[in-house]
């Protein structure tokens, strides 16, 4: 994942990756919500 302002430089075919790679979001924390229903239906 990129800042919000790097993305058109992500994009643009010009653009040297390893200059924008810097700004990578490399840690992430992904939370998932429960919504209370079952995916087994045998439960």
């Amino acid at each position: 994942m990129l800042p919000e302002d790097r993305i058109d430089d992500w994009i643009n075919p010009y653009s040297k990756p390893e200059e924008v790679l810097p700004y990578a979001l490399s840690d992430m924390i992904i939370e998932k919500a429960d919504d209370g229903q079952k995916t087994d239906p045998s439960e």
